[in-house]
């Protein structure tokens, strides 16, 4: 009944607990054999048998979880991303579905009714596989990927692989099968991209790279590949009645170029002239559904249409009154954007012209499903109101109108999906969440059927906060007071664990809703709140307590723009009155103002505070220490070094002043440090302390690696065989920086900086060759370890640089980079058999539990490796013959890999971007939390459970042999007293 997951050695219970049961058992013992010797022999031995029962309650089990444990503290949660195609193939296998499918590579299966995951598959592979186009035909599934050169089908009703094709070769690594250079971003159509997929039959021909491939839809077979001529880019494909291929795409001169495939060849390219004032090159083109005929927008902005099928095709203005922004093919409808508004058109005439079929306003959503030979497409329009959406359906079985409640977090609507006649919609709405409008099975009427977060697949940045805990513990612990006054707080304490217990037994017969008022931290302080900013622009907050729900969301950045600088921290925490958190966020794109938010991490409701107009935030940072209130005011430094300090209305202690900012420009490579020091005026000012430039011609910053504020560290040095000391380099200052230089014949140098952001000077500098990408970085107490890919030696490596003091002596004081000794430098390089694409520290409250590094594997994987493994001073040569208690165990160059060790065991978790984590109120316990695709959450223990009784504990076996040794105990007395007045009277 095991599972895979290994609870990190041997779990051990409390040692009070230990101490207090021994105590308890010996004195018991002692009693009953001193009874024993007037009592039966039979006593005797049920007396020692209960003793035995209960030491061996003590002992060590097995280190594994059983399947019901599986999912009690960790949980996961499953995504796809932003949804840009869908398709409708009805019910399958009793179950209505959905396919859909993200630009990013992730292609899934969702009920409609519930929204749940039935299959899901990703088929990006670091960065290559983008899908562009979502196919589906008999029962089977099919994606253009990776700038059309793969092809891939799924079954339908359980998304297994029916075959994959290769078209054309991308530019990639032969051993890593990575890219040197990214691919660029996909945000354009299919036309603007040159690609193209039809059916041809029961054949799929799909255009890329300027070559026509023809694939037997059954086998993936390629039966023909037609290379077409390089002196025109054709960008779409149309199928005539009787079967012939064109394709086409802008002329050079003025127009549309069409060539029609004739065998194995191509034939003679010709230009269909767009005519008219209004003429000039094809900015953009769409083949209208089943049809040859192709609706264009010129460069003017006018709208065209050209029917392929005819022997002498020819440009017919369709509309020229308003100019065109863009074209796109909703079901088998044409959507044209303009300024004014929007258009549909739907073909008409046997499918050789286009006819306008209604004008909507821009703040319309809009959208068409497929025709089919029974039924006509069916519209549906979504209506923006205040805090609600009318939606319009006409068309399809059931022509309807209903308003929808739609919340302000949500945004606009920015794309629908509609099936066959209308009886599926899918809206994705501006903060990239997935919504369902359907009508009740016994009822016509629309509703909002279901909705999913998808913006959480796009996580940028974390943080825990604490929640509040129940008054009687503020009562229980505050200062003064007298004996009788603690001691009816005690008892009113017991008196609530009660009722509490209580209302849990009865919660799991009734659950009820809990809201943010009753959010209360739980034992030993591990239900905390994860504040989460999204790539969207979106807030959210789970709690860790219930699998991740979501207990509010707020969309204060209400912008699509990639975030350049992201900043997030609680001000002050919930340990006191009204809790207050800040999000700074920068964009990349200087048009956008930055966004600076104050709100309650508990509730989510904003805190009303003045913001200069246009600031752009170029750095946040905390204040060095709380002020009377307990707030750590955030210092906010914009572009033109003016600080501001958030809440205003907070006073500083400008006893801890100055404070050293910095700010690191991946892009220019330009470092720089800030002291930020008080005026006499009583204000704040920053200035330049040092600027560090690293030319991005010959390296460019790949990643940093900061360690977790305000980290403890409760061992100050290392204990040598000779029982000397090696004291640590415990520098709070120091940023780990790694840089890439261009790739020369497929790999790159890597350096690893030491950064001193105080004296803005180096520590240390550690280089590698033959090296490509990607770098990760991670940094805890005195060392740091990163990874990289070692191309020559075709394996994965990580390398570890542990820092100690210069000294001899022992620190008497706190770290000052001013006096400090330059460190002793001590590095060591392993082999890691696995692909990993992120790296984390974990860290508890007091930092007496050993670190453990968290690795994200490539397989899904959140691997937990122990950090004496990871000594750079594991013995080598004869030392490591003579292992010595308490050591690091012999070096080895390659590091252990056991999935035993993954805190995931069978829950893979996908494209982890970043791993988190938070201490709890154990001291053996760090909370992990992994994001990326999925969200999991977990608590590692890299030094075992040594402060708590493990959850497997046998507590009723414990307290039935504490009840037996009393009842014992009890008769003994009596059977001894009755003995000692027989032999009395005897």
């Amino acid at each position: 009944r095991l599972q895979l997951q290994l609870q990190q050695a041997w779990p051990r219970p409390h040692p009070f607990c230990l101490c207090t049961f021994c105590c308890f058992t010996h004195f018991s013992a002692f009693f009953l054999l001193t009874m024993a010797r007037k009592a039966s022999s039979l006593l005797l031995l049920a007396a020692a048998l209960l003793c035995a029962a209960a030491v061996l309650q003590l002992l060590p089990t097995a280190q594994a979880i059983l399947p019901e444990h599986a999912g009690l503290v960790d949980w996961r949660q499953q995504y796809v991303g932003k949804v840009d195609f869908a398709v409708f193939p009805g019910k399958v296998q009793e179950k209505e579905i959905v396919v859909v499918a993200t630009r990013e590579g992730v292609v899934a299966a969702l009920e409609a009714a519930t929204g749940a995951i039935v299959w899901r598959h990703d088929i990006d592979d670091r960065g290559l596989h983008s899908v562009h186009a979502l196919l589906l035909r008999d029962a089977v599934v099919y994606a253009l990927a990776s700038n059309g050169a793969r092809v891939f089908a799924w079954q339908l009703d359980d998304g297994a692989l029916l075959w994959s094709r290769s078209l054309h070769s991308l530019p990639v690594d032969n051993f890593f099968s990575v890219h040197t250079e990214p691919l660029p971003a996909d945000t354009t159509s299919l036309f603007a991209q040159r690609l193209a997929a039809t059916w041809v039959g029961d054949r799929l021909a799909v255009l890329a790279a300027n070559t026509v491939s023809v694939l037997q839809s059954a086998s993936g077979v390629t039966a023909q590949t037609v290379a077409l001529p390089t002196d025109v880019e054709f960008a779409g494909l149309a199928v005539a009645a009787d079967g012939a291929i064109r394709a086409y795409g802008p002329s050079a001169s003025s127009g549309l170029a069409v060539v029609q495939i004739l065998g194995d060849s191509a034939g003679k390219v010709e230009t269909v002239a767009f005519g008219g004032d209004e003429g000039g090159k094809a900015a953009e083109c769409v083949t209208v559904g089943a049809t040859s005929l192709v609706a264009c927008i010129t460069e003017h902005g006018t709208l065209v249409s050209v029917d392929l099928a005819s022997s002498t095709p020819k440009a017919a203005t369709v509309s020229a009154s308003a100019a065109a922004t863009s074209i796109s093919l909703t079901g088998s409808l044409v959507l044209v954007h303009s300024a004014a508004g929007k258009s549909l058109y739907n073909a008409v005439g046997g499918g050789t012209e286009l006819a306008l079929v209604k004008t909507y306003s821009a703040d319309r959503t809009v959208c068409a499903s497929a025709s089919t030979s029974a039924s006509a497409p069916t519209t549906v329009e979504f209506v923006p109101l205040s805090g609600s959406l009318k939606v319009t359906v006409s068309g399809g079985d059931a022509p309807n109108t209903a308003t929808v409640d739609w919340p302000q977090h949500h945004g606009a609507a920015s794309t629908c999906f509609v099936g066959a006649k209308g009886r599926s919609i899918l809206l994705r709405s501006e903060d990239e969440c997935l919504h369902a409008v359907s009508s009740a099975s016994n009822s016509k009427a629309l509703s909002l059927a279901w909705s999913r977060s998808e913006a959480l697949a796009h996580v940028r940045a974390v943080e825990f906060v604490d929640l509040p805990a129940e008054e009687t513990d503020f009562e229980a612990y505050a200062p003064g007071g007298s004996l009788l006054h603690h001691a009816r707080v005690r008892f009113a304490s017991h008196v609530a664990d009660l009722a509490h217990l209580t209302q849990r037994v009865l919660s799991t017969l009734v659950p009820a809703a809990e809201t943010s008022a009753t959010l209360h931290r739980g034992a030993f302080n591990m239900r905390k709140l994860l504040v989460l900013y999204t790539r969207s622009g979106k807030l959210y907050a789970l709690d860790t307590d219930r699998r991740g729900e979501i207990v509010w969301q707020s969309r204060p950045a209400a912008t699509t723009a990639d975030p350049a600088y992201v900043s997030l921290a609680t001000l002050r925490s919930a340990a006191h009155a009204n809790p207050l958190a800040a999000l700074a966020v920068t964009f990349a794109d200087p048009a956008v103002p930055s966004t600076f938010v104050l709100f309650n991490p508990v509730t989510g409701e904003p805190v009303k505070t003045a913001l200069p107009a246009g600031l752009r935030v170029k750095v946040a940072a905390l204040a060095p220490v709380p002020n009377a209130n307990h707030v750590r005011s955030a210092i906010v430094v914009d572009a033109d070094n003016n600080v501001h300090s958030f809440p205003a209305d907070e006073p500083l202690d400008a006893a801890n002043w100055p404070l050293h900012l910095h700010t690191i420009n991946k892009q220019t490579g330009v470092i720089e440090g800030l002291i930020v020091s008080a005026t006499a005026a009583g204000g704040l000012a920053a200035s330049l302390s040092w600027q560090v430039l690293l030319d991005p011609a010959v390296e460019t910053i790949k990643a940093v690696a900061y360690k977790q504020p305000g980290e403890i560290s409760s061992s100050l040095g290392d204990v040598l065989v000779d029982r000397n000391v090696m004291y640590k380099y415990l520098n709070p200052n120091l940023v780990a920086i790694a840089t890439l230089s261009p790739y020369s014949k497929g790999s790159a140098q890597l350096t690893v900086y030491l950064l001193d952001v105080v004296k803005g000077t180096f520590g240390e500098k550690v280089s590698h060759q033959g090296v490509v990408e990607p770098i990760f970085l991670a940094q805890a107490e005195n060392w740091v370890a990163y990874y990289y890919r070692n191309r020559k030696a075709k394996r994965y490596e990580v390398s570890v640089v542990e820092l100690f003091d210069g000294g001899s002596s022992a620190p008497t004081a706190g770290f000052s980079s001013a006096t400090a000794l330059p460190p002793i430098v001590v590095k060591q390089a392993f082999v890691f058999p696995s692909a990993v694409t992120s790296m984390a520290v974990t860290v508890t409250s007091h930092g007496i539990t050993h670190r453990a590094l968290l690795l994200a594997l490539a397989s899904g994987e959140i691997m937990s490796l122990h950090e004496r493994f990871l000594d750079p001073r594991r013995a080598v040569g004869k030392a490591a013959a003579t292992p010595v208690e308490g050591q690091s165990p012999p070096y080895h160059p390659l590091l252990p890999f056991d999935r035993r060790l993954c805190l995931n065991y069978h829950n893979s978790v996908r494209r982890v971007a970043a791993v988190a984590a938070a201490p709890s109120g154990l001291e053996s316990t760090s909370l992990v939390f992994a994001h990326g695709l999925d969200l999991f959450f977990a608590h590692a223990t890299p030094s075992n459970k040594f402060d708590v009784l493990t959850d497997d504990f046998n507590y009723y076996m414990l307290a039935l042999t504490l009840v037996g040794l009393v009842v014992l105990t009890a008769a003994l007395s009596k059977l001894a007293s009755r003995k000692a007045l027989k032999a009395m009277w005897a």
